[in-house]
């Protein structure tokens, strides 16, 4: 009878993960429709700018997508950032969340540790 009730439990776990995922997706949707329709020039760059930028994660992009964003990341510049912001709507809290979920997030980290290691030898001589 355990072996049973596991095997319920796992099935209803698995269809919560299945309605959450559902409804992620259906709010980056809505998101990126009304994205869209505040942007005035409608073209395909826009719409591929909009359609990365308000992914979720780093693993959700496709390979073009990461190139982009790996260039945001390598490259954009404060008032970058503040056109994605004013021009594309893009909530940079999204970008955050993709950023910590790079690959770059974790060297930023490694980096910094370190650089704190380095502080501290630096410190103690």
């Amino acid at each position: 009878m355990k072996k049973y009730n596991d095997g319920l439990e796992i099935i209803k776990r698995a269809n919560e993960l299945i309605k959450q995922t559902e409804k992620e997706a259906l709010e980056i949707i809505k998101k990126r429709e009304l994205i869209k329709s505040k942007i005035v020039d409608k073209s395909i760059e826009i719409d591929f700018i909009v359609n990365c930028l308000t992914k979720k994660r780093y693993d959700d992009l496709t390979y073009n997508e990461r190139l982009f964003v790996n260039d945001i990341f390598e490259n954009a510049t404060k008032e970058d950032l503040q056109v994605l912001k004013d021009k594309y709507f893009i909530d940079l809290e999204d970008l955050k969340a993709i950023f910590l979920s790079s690959p770059y997030s974790e060297n930023i980290r490694v980096i910094s540790r370190k650089n704190e290691k380095k502080l501290d030898k630096i410190k103690k001589k």
